[in-house]
């Protein structure tokens, strides 16, 4: 599926006073997707090759199989499914999310990152022990190379912690707030007048703002 360079609710998102401060401008990105038609079979799947020293640790063909038979059929429909290949900047600046969940203007919206084959991330800063308890399970290691800090990923563990935890959480979350939506008067949704956005990052808690 192309891209686009805005969309034409990008002039009626809110998020607060001012959209320009949520986190990572996330909503700058999202405007780079072409608007739902309604002859458009949901939901729209954007994949951008990830670079040669990157991979999803699982195929975004089956990513997609396993969130469209998971999904409640009760639900809103998923608008749009992309798998993004970052700018180079973002990856080594340490603010690449796993996942992230966007709602605005009836764009609902599930975002992959691919990971380094290396599966070494470079953080902010070094994280604290509470942080990382949610990882423990699958062994990552923390470590500081030329006074910043990495998180260094096992192999045999990726594939298990993305499908049990990372689409797990992010299934989880689009099913709660749908039923959140299904609860919302008419008027409200189609003033455009809620935003949701959610991110699974490695180095903190996640973060939910609506």
């Amino acid at each position: 599926m192309p891209l686009t360079n805005k969309n034409e609710w990008h002039k009626s998102r809110i998020y607060g006073s001012d959209p320009d401060e949520a986190p990572d401008k996330v909503f700058d990105r999202v405007d780079l997707l072409m608007p739902v038609k309604k002859s458009d079979v949901l939901p729209l799947v954007v994949e951008e090759a990830p670079s040669k020293d990157a991979f999803f640790p699982v195929e975004p063909a089956e990513l997609t199989e396993l969130i469209l038979k998971a999904i409640n059929p009760e639900a809103r429909e998923l608008t749009h499914i992309w798998y993004r290949r970052p700018k180079p900047s973002e990856f080594r600046g340490g603010r690449i999310p796993f996942t992230e969940y966007i709602y605005a203007n009836g764009i609902c919206l599930m975002v992959f990152y691919p990971w380094p084959e290396t599966l070494i991330f470079p953080l902010t800063k070094k994280p604290a022990d509470a942080v990382l308890n949610r990882y423990r399970k699958w062994s990552p290691k923390v470590f500081s190379h030329k006074a910043k800090w990495q998180l260094q990923w096992n192999a045999d563990t990726v594939r298990d912690f993305y499908l049990n935890d990372l689409l797990k959480n992010l299934l989880a979350l689009h099913n709660d707030f749908q039923k959140k939506l299904a609860q919302m008067p008419d008027g409200r949704l189609r003033n455009g007048q809620l935003v949701q956005y959610a991110n699974q990052r490695f180095f903190e808690q996640a973060q939910s703002y609506s």
